[in-house]
């Protein structure tokens, strides 16, 4: 059974604060039953299977990794900041590796997807988390192409693309479960953040 998730995520209105790391992720507000009691039919222990998480260095993904790893399920790190994603590792306790990987770069996710099943043998969860706000605080007409098309390759198509090439594995297990980190800026719209919002409706 393939399952694909939603997750609405609250974003501050405030967007000088919407993503400031050093304030702590808490998962209480999450259905964890739903969203973390990931034991799947036929397998007797959660030690067997395998979560990438896009975005692992920073956020929400950082406090998922954290959360699953206690789970005691292994985990493929992906993020683009090497340096980041290496300092926070050690925070996260069980198996896991860092794959270093531009998720709007199709070939760079497919080569990650391919390194990862080599490395643990499969795929059963993913967990796209990585996603930017862009440049906030600008009316409509004021918004800037590349900025607007910046965010929707991250936090649309980075999505999009790690489904692409997990799925198939997921499905040669018969088993998976993915998880889309959208948000309510995604279903009402925020104020000077178009950009973001239109890509979290997408998502």
């Amino acid at each position: 059974m393939i399952r694909i998730i939603k997750l609405h995520k609250v974003l501050n209105p405030f967007p000088s604060e919407a993503f400031n790391l050093k304030q702590p992720i808490d998962l209480n507000c999450i259905d964890q039953e739903s969203y973390f009691a990931v034991k799947p039919y036929n397998m007797s222990s959660t030690n067997k299977l395998v979560a990438v998480i896009t975005g692992a260095a920073s956020g929400l993904g950082l406090a998922i990794a954290k959360k699953l790893a206690q789970q005691n399920i292994r985990l493929a790190l992906l993020d683009k900041n090497k340096q980041l994603m290496l300092s926070q590792q050690s925070q996260i306790h069980g198996e896991s590796a860092f794959f270093e990987v531009d998720v709007t770069k199709e070939a760079e996710v497919k080569t990650a997807v391919d390194h990862v099943v080599s490395r643990f043998g499969g795929i059963h969860i993913l967990v796209n988390s990585a996603g930017i706000t862009g440049v906030t605080n600008r009316k409509s007409h004021e918004v800037d192409a590349a900025n607007l098309q910046l965010v929707f390759d991250i936090n649309f198509t980075g999505s999009f693309l790690t489904s692409k090439y997990v799925l198939p594995h997921m499905l040669s297990n018969n088993y998976g479960r993915i998880l889309h980190i959208a948000s309510i800026a995604g279903k009402e719209g925020n104020a000077g953040m178009l950009a973001y919002s239109a890509s979290k409706a997408a998502v």
